[in-house]
């Protein structure tokens, strides 16, 4: 987690992520730096793993001007972002492009990261703490995405079986078996646990 300085506003929720194989800027950040649509291009390509279960398609891309400033050296780089309209915890999210563009060589153990400037090399250390806090405030956005997306789901099967008068389960995925079957007692101190097995099992 780092936080350089992005169209000249300073951005503390800047994920440094050496998987990713882009570069990612919220709509939500885009708007709160007051920087206006006009300057996003078109896009089309899509990404994927960041909104669960399904690729996500970038509103458009745009060009910043991202600065790294220490005492006495400002590393500046032109980066092309995708601009992705969806809830983080984070303001961008910086992959291998990002990387490539400022040589930098990240240690995610130490959070630092090494870049080389014109008059020698910076070292941009992170926030331990806050790299946590974030990461857990983007757990939940995912979790609650999920719980979401379930339901839709369930929604979307119910209407199928509507004729029917049942609404499904959430294991709707799973497969059903082609065989007579009975559910046994696994814990007789503990009635409750109970499992579904072939009724035509040898009992021996």
């Amino acid at each position: 987690m780092v936080a350089p300085t992005i169209g000249k506003v300073k951005l503390n929720r800047v994920l440094i992520d050496g998987g990713a194989g882009l570069n990612i800027i919220f709509a939500r950040t885009l708007d709160d730096m007051k920087i206006p649509r006009s300057r996003i291009k078109s896009s089309v390509a899509p990404f994927h793993d960041i909104v669960p279960r399904k690729p996500a398609i970038p509103l458009r891309n745009i060009e910043l001007l991202v600065t790294f400033i220490t005492r006495d050296k400002y590393p500046t780089e032109t980066v092309n972002f995708g601009v992705a309209d969806f809830e983080t915890a984070y303001h961008a999210i910086s992959g291998r492009p990002f990387m490539a563009k400022f040589m930098a060589v990240p240690h995610y153990i130490y959070q630092v990261m090494k870049i080389p400037a014109h008059n020698g090399i910076i070292s941009v250390r992170g926030d331990v703490q806050q790299a946590y806090t974030y990461e857990q405030e983007h757990i939940q956005l995912v979790e609650a995405l999920e719980v979401s997306l379930e339901a839709a789901d369930v929604n979307q099967a119910a209407k199928h079986h509507k004729d029917l008068g049942e609404v499904p389960s959430k294991n709707l995925g799973l497969a059903q078996p082609d065989c007579p079957t009975k559910r046994v007692v696994l814990d007789q101190d503990k009635p409750s646990k109970t499992a579904v097995i072939s009724a035509e099992l040898d009992p021996k």
